[in-house]
């Protein structure tokens, strides 16, 4: 299958990697396919990129890259939207939406985390009432330089569920 994307151009993709958020994203609740996107293998970010729209597209991290003990509670209902067999949270994969303000700052929305399960494609971003974290954590110098060896241990997992694409069909 072929995509468009507005920032990479024509992709193609293994439809079996398309992810369903059935609830969509906060403020895009229209969309709700997606794919992640990775231009390489060892890296602290990707993209999930909408398969419906050809402008939407989020950065996303993992987390525990840069907060080791970030954690939270799950609640029944969400636990059956993702399709999580009695609650085997090693089905789980969580990702943070990342922004970058035009000074090259970098955050990260702990406050509402993407909950992905890679064996059912199915994810869900749960907005987290009852904790104390920020929907615009900065990610410092120090802890972006502290990340490498974090990012080669965790990321073999997620590039088989990713499309990599080519750094020549990239706009600029």
């Amino acid at each position: 299958m072929k995509i468009i994307s507005s920032r990479f151009g024509e992709i193609e993709i293994n439809e079996d990697l398309i992810i369903e958020f059935p609830e969509g994203i906060l403020g895009f609740q229209a969309f709700k396919k997606f794919i992640i996107l990775t231009k390489d293998e060892n890296q602290l970010f990707w993209f999930l990129h909408s398969v419906e729209n050809s402008d939407l597209m989020f950065i996303i991290t993992n987390p525990y890259f840069i907060l080791s003990d970030y954690t939270f509670d799950m609640s029944e209902e969400d636990c059956k939207t993702l399709l999580l067999d009695g609650n085997n949270s090693k089905e789980l994969s969580i990702f943070t939406i990342t922004k970058v303000d035009n000074k090259k700052n970098f955050f990260i929305n702990l406050k509402a985390p993407l909950c992905i399960n890679f064996n059912k494609k199915i994810g869900k971003q749960i907005i987290l009432y009852n904790y104390n974290y920020s929907h615009q954590y900065k990610i410092n110098a120090a802890a972006k330089d502290g990340i490498t060896d974090k990012i080669s241990k965790n990321t073999q997992q997620k590039s088989e569920y990713s499309v990599s694409i080519k750094t020549d069909q990239s706009k600029d």
